[in-house]
């Protein structure tokens, strides 16, 4: 396996720059922080509520000792998100994470409708809120949310493509190894 390599800052800019993240973004997110994270548990039992009741995946998210260290996890994450940083404790958090969605060999769909699911739900309850959210915090909330997204499903699939390089790797080696033992003889 590779070792995540942390973008550059010229990278990050670009990255940011694609998703129209600038500081405009940044500020209101971050002032947006503590109301997002005053939904974000109720927000995330309907996120839940949703994964034990699809077939694929509800055994793991039926085992309390998995939600808990889920959702301690995950709203650590949303902190991290919040605040907007985008440094380099930021991408490592999302390489992490990325890696571990791939070594529970689900399909991606599993973690894109969560983080879909739990962004519909944060802005339903931000637009029922008083005051209600307005359309620049829901553009900003959007474009930080699928800039996180992006970055973890990238670092998912360049995950899942490690493991399969190092699997046919294996492979490789085990057929070199047959083809060059010697065969017994029978007589």
């Amino acid at each position: 396996m590779t070792s995540f390599v942390i973008p550059t800052a010229e990278q990050r800019d670009d990255h940011l720059e694609y998703f129209r993240i600038d500081q405009d973004v940044i500020k209101t997110v971050r002032n947006m922080r503590k109301r997002l994270m005053r939904h974000y548990d109720v927000c995330l039992e309907t996120v839940f509520d949703h994964l034990e009741s699809m077939p694929e995946v509800a055994h793991y998210f039926i085992i309390p000792e998995n939600l808990g260290y889920l959702k301690l996890g995950l709203r650590a994450h949303a902190e991290i998100v919040f605040q907007a940083k985008f440094d380099e404790h930021y991408y490592r958090e999302c390489d992490v994470i990325g890696e571990r969605h791939s070594k529970l060999e689900y399909p991606s769909h599993a973690y894109t409708s969560g983080y879909s699911n739990m962004l519909a739900a944060v802005i339903e309850r931000g637009m029922k809120d008083k005051p209600t959210m307005k359309p620049a915090e829901v553009i900003a909330l959007n474009r930080v949310c699928l800039y996180d997204m992006e970055l973890v499903m990238a670092s998912f699939h360049r995950h899942q493509l490690e493991k399969q390089a190092a699997l046919h790797a294996d492979a490789l080696r085990v057929r070199d190894m047959i083809a060059n033992t010697p065969h017994s003889q029978t007589g």
